[in-house]
């Protein structure tokens, strides 16, 4: 198991889109917070990597994937395993995704997910996911 860790660390790391199918088979592998906290790395490093080609309607869709598992096991919850599970550069990097996509630029985020809303699909505000964000990225900048 543990150098499955390492694997998936490195494929999310190196961020290619060709590595979301290798890790989409190490992912369920992982405990529940572990599968969590990967998948909230995964989400907020796809929309980084793959820039323009990326579907707009799939960005907001990540992005409201990352805010619902913040939510559902908290920000600290997931940063701590994230913490445990990296290695200390990987985990800053993944700190400055979640800076610049929930934080710095919520406001973007927010409206992306509102364009890929699915109807009856509860939207999330910019004023929360800066919130949520602020709390994980304080508890990963206190873990290093």
């Amino acid at each position: 198991m543990s150098g499955d860790v390492v694997v998936v660390e490195a494929e999310i790391a190196s961020l290619p889109y060709r590595a979301i199918s290798r890790l989409a088979t190490l992912v369920p592998e992982l405990p529940g917070f572990a599968r969590a906290a990967a998948l909230v790395a995964v989400k907020l490093g796809i929309s980084e990597g793959v820039g323009r080609r990326r579907d707009a309607g799939k960005v907001g869709s990540d992005a409201f994937d990352v805010a619902r598992l913040l939510q559902r096991f908290g920000p600290d919850a997931l940063a701590d395993e994230l913490t445990a599970l990296g290695q200390p550069d990987f985990v800053e990097r993944v700190s400055g995704l979640a800076q610049r996509h929930l934080v710095d630029d919520a406001d973007h985020t927010a409206a992306a997910i509102i364009r890929s809303s699915v109807q009856g699909v509860q939207s999330i505000a910019a004023d929360q996911l800066e919130l949520l964000g602020r709390g994980f990225t304080r508890r990963l900048g206190a873990a290093g």
